[in-house]
């Protein structure tokens, strides 16, 4: 980008021009840039052209070789068939077929016109620059590496660092790549919802695109492999602080993440945008897939048009902040949207309070923590925790307390501690190493001092399905300080 260039070549050095032949490519600096010293001491700065290994062979090109080698201190760079270029890029440049020069490559006795991306960077709307790494780069060339390769893949996206610089250059570029896509369309399926609440004669929201588009749009597909999050966005400090806890849980690649926002009329949805737009701003980057909407509430109440909304866009988590609850036990729950919210959705909830000092984390530096409550019915808890919020690549930190675990004489019971055994062995399942605390008291009691001294992040208990909340939850929600995940299901197992 700074250089002006509309695509790139990787190359690696090659200090010989005997056996050419066997050369996959060769990269050289145009004619008219040579009288620039910088282009011959920067390769990366002067615009390139890849010359072939099938064009290698004559003796006029072996001619200019040694030219190139004297004039470059005996040094040539050769391709590594590796090209970046974006798909707006590669449409400006492929404007004819007559940009390539095909060759002929023979397989099993067969002739085959192939084709090549070499030809590209001598296009006349071709800016090509060549990336050389400071020490040799590893070839893929047989199946045999095919492990150490996804190894090193796998390392680097998981490298929390490496996704942020890559997402803060993706955020940048951003703006124009939306502007060139003539904005981001509305999720769709709303055409088929508006039909079904006619037909009953009941109300509905109106829905409003990222790009304020029409709401019969179609939506992004929901990862096949991944979660669909649903992020709640108010403007409050409660809010910030669920995003910044959400950008631990996103797992880029897989995940897709909605961000929505309710406002009373359509005069208030640029507003409504604009701030849904400023924390999706946090989740690209993560290199995660955003999605943000904008619902225009109608006669329906609060809480059942976001419920609806979850409901039909298939979202698997929702994670939403709250304010009023921040109170501890002096929160007033009658009449609480948030917990009107815990009671109807039936999706996975993390809720982070205001005060949730706990729950502050750095998404790229710091380890995620989680406390699972140990029960006879909440293993599916376990499993979701294990395999959908935490990550045992980055070390994250599985906590596993037993409420009333101990006898009058404060000794562990036989019942807890063969299920503390076995949740024990649930996550091993899962590449975790857990750590295992009985408790003398309860859970929503107990496990909150835990929770404030070992800086747990969340904390997660599992509730039955339905709208009924057990007053233990209400309980941890008041006493912690940490995000709560609520996982409601009816398996024991």
């Amino acid at each position: 980008d700074q250089q002006g260039a509309n695509m790139a070549v990787h190359v690696d050095p090659f200090p010989s021009v005997t056996g050419l032949g066997g050369v996959e490519g060769l990269v050289m600096a145009h004619k008219n840039h040579w009288g620039d010293k910088a282009g011959r001491d920067a390769l990366h700065r002067t615009p390139v052209v890849e010359v072939k290994g099938n064009d290698l062979s004559t003796p006029r090109m072996a001619n200019i070789a040694s030219e190139v080698k004297h004039k470059g201190k005996s040094k040539l760079h050769i391709s590594s068939r590796r090209y970046m270029f974006s798909i707006a890029t590669l449409k400006a440049l492929i404007t004819t077929p007559a940009v390539f020069r095909p060759s002929l490559d023979m397989v099993s006795d067969l002739a085959y016109v192939v084709f090549d991306a070499a030809d590209l960077t001598a296009t006349p709307t071709a800016h090509c620059v060549a990336l050389l790494n400071r020490t040799p780069a590893k070839s893929f060339t047989s199946p045999a590496e095919l492990e150490e390769v996804i190894s090193a893949v796998h390392a680097q996206d998981s490298s929390a660092p490496f996704r942020r610089l890559l997402g803060s250059t993706t955020t940048a570029a951003a703006p124009g790549a939306v502007a060139r896509r003539g904005g981001v369309h509305a999720p769709g399926g709303a055409g088929q919802r508006d039909q079904a609440a006619d037909a009953a004669g009941g109300p509905r929201p109106r829905l409003s695109g990222a790009g304020g588009h029409s709401h019969k749009q179609p939506r992004p597909q929901k990862p096949s492999n991944g979660q669909l999050i649903v992020i709640l966005v108010t403007d409050n400090d409660a809010t910030h602080l669920a995003v910044q806890l959400s950008l631990s849980v996103m797992r880029p690649g897989k995940d897709l993440v909605v961000f929505v926002t309710v406002v009373n009329g359509e005069l208030a949805e640029p507003g409504g945008r604009e701030l849904c737009r400023k924390y999706e701003a946090l989740a690209k980057t993560t290199l995660t897939e955003t999605w943000v909407e904008v619902l225009v509430k109608g006669s329906m109440p609060l809480v059942e048009t976001l419920e609806q909304f979850v409901d039909d866009i298939g979202g698997d988590l929702v994670v939403f902040g709250s304010q009023g609850l921040a109170q501890g036990a002096n929160a007033v729950t009658i009449g609480s949207v948030s917990l009107s919210l815990i009671k109807s959705i039936r999706q996975p909830v993390i809720m982070v309070k205001a005060n949730a000092k706990n729950a502050a984390i750095a998404w790229d530096k710091d380890k995620l923590k989680c406390m699972v409550q140990v029960d006879h019915t909440s293993r599916p808890l376990l499993k979701y925790v294990s395999a959908k919020l935490l990550s045992a690549v980055r070390y994250d930190r599985l906590y596993l307390a037993r409420g009333g675990a101990t006898d009058k004489s404060h000794q562990e019971s036989v019942t807890s501690r063969r299920l503390l055994e076995n949740f024990g062995d649930i996550a091993a399942g899962f590449h975790y190493t857990p750590i295992k605390r009985p408790l003398d008291g309860l859970f929503e009691e107990e496990g909150c001092k835990v929770a404030d001294v070992e800086k747990v992040h969340i904390m997660a208990v599992q509730a039955p399905l339905g709208r009924a909340v057990p007053d233990s939850i209400i309980k941890l929600i008041k006493n912690t300080r940490s995000a709560v995940l609520i996982y409601k299901s009816n398996d024991a197992w």
